[in-house]
């Protein structure tokens, strides 16, 4: 149960993060049009800087979207199934993301610290910061799957108990 609080708890962060970002996203841009359309000058570090909050938002998304079951899965054939095969195929399903995740959290802590050294034109931003999304990224889904497998896990024992 402290996985579940604890991936509650992220997710909750991670939507607020999400906005504040989009926010200022948004903002960067309408204020990117104001300058270019009513100042006739436009400013140099708006576009990159809506770019890496846009990056930032997507991969924080990501895990939002693993968290509320959001992300594209073809049921048709799961639902067929069995409740105990079901509940399997779900364990299954959670691992192989889980491997993915894992990949995200090595081989993108791998390049984010590649890219440290290159600074980007406009704002002098470090790359790693905007290359660090993807090991975050794939810590908080590998929390947030393990969540999963842990309440799949539990109905497959409670299932076969004939609780459920």
């Amino acid at each position: 149960m402290l996985i579940k609080k604890v991936s509650d708890r992220l997710n909750f962060l991670v939507k607020y993060v999400t906005f504040v970002q989009l926010v200022m996203m948004t903002f960067i841009i309408v204020l990117q049009v104001f300058f270019r359309k009513v100042l006739s000058s436009s400013l140099s570090w708006s576009e990159e800087s809506a770019r890496y909050l846009f990056i930032w938002i997507i991969m924080l998304g990501v895990s939002i979207g693993v968290k509320e079951g959001f992300h594209v899965a073809v049921t048709i054939f799961i639902n067929k199934l069995p409740k105990t095969s079901r509940i399997v195929s779900n364990i299954i399903f959670s691992m192989l993301l889980g491997v993915m995740a894992m990949v995200m959290i090595i081989y993108g802590y791998d390049l984010a610290n590649i890219v440290a050294v290159q600074l980007s034109p406009a704002v002098r931003l470090s790359m790693y910061w905007v290359y660090l999304s993807v090991p975050v990224s794939g810590v908080l889904i590998m929390i947030h799957l393990l969540e999963n497998i842990e309440r799949n896990v539990r109905n497959l024992f409670n299932s076969e108990k004939g609780v459920i």
